[in-house]
């Protein structure tokens, strides 16, 4: 379903329960409807349109509009993606002026680099056992590079202008001295298809825990 059919039809439903559709994402676009409530009737609502679009290759994320604004703490790589990337293709912006607390994202930023450390050891079991799951590999590369522009805008900076991969990758070695002699570019083609999973699993293991320290450390002098 072209994203114009899906927002006519939107509109069309909806009417003025509709506050707004954007485009968003990094590396795949994604569609975001927000509308002032979210219902039973509603949902039910949009759900043919959800599955037609998803059919289609769009994935759709529908949330009350001040659900995810007074959320922007709560979710901050969600934030940090939208400030980035989000086009406005219906309604009013009312995501402008969205920010995410520095603290918060420190936080979060942490907590998700751990979390890929601990999948990084699930897959690594796995290789072991002859069971490597590629694309699992691929997700969890992808992740740890987006915690990037997230340590990175929890330091201080502003979010890239693109949200993307290659800007991520290009900035962050500026900011964050842990990750000043990783191949950020050869993660990034991995991320996209290219390169192998042995060089790419020796280079996130030896990457993670001075990034993790930095992270945890970062209000601190020299970090």
């Amino acid at each position: 379903m072209p994203t114009a059919d899906f927002t006519a039809d939107a509109a069309e439903r909806l009417g003025a329960h509709l506050r707004a559709i954007y485009t968003f994402g990094t590396e795949h676009s994604r569609l975001l409807v927000l509308v002032d409530a979210l219902s039973l009737d509603l949902l039910d609502t949009l759900a043919p349109l959800v599955r037609t679009a998803r059919a289609a290759g769009m994935p759709v994320r529908i949330d009350a509009e001040m659900n995810l604004l007074r959320g922007s703490d709560a979710f901050p790589d969600l934030t940090l993606e939208l400030i980035s990337s989000r086009r406005l293709i219906h309604g009013s912006d009312v995501l402008d002026g969205l920010t995410v607390d520095p603290t918060s994202l420190r936080l979060h930023v942490e907590h998700g680099l751990r979390d890929v450390q601990g999948r990084l050891v699930r897959l690594v079991l796995a290789r072991a056992a002859g069971e490597l799951n590629v694309r699992k590999l691929r997700r969890v590369t992808r992740r740890l590079l987006l915690l990037l522009e997230g340590a990175v805008v929890a330091a201080g900076y502003p979010p890239t202008t693109s949200g993307g991969l290659d800007e991520i990758a290009r900035r962050a070695p500026e900011v964050l001295m842990s990750v000043r002699e990783v191949d950020l570019p050869g993660l990034v083609s991995f991320v996209r298809g290219g390169g192998g999973p042995e060089a790419v699993m020796e280079e996130l293991f030896g990457l993670l825990p001075p990034l993790i320290y930095q992270v945890d450390h970062l209000y601190e002098p020299d970090c």
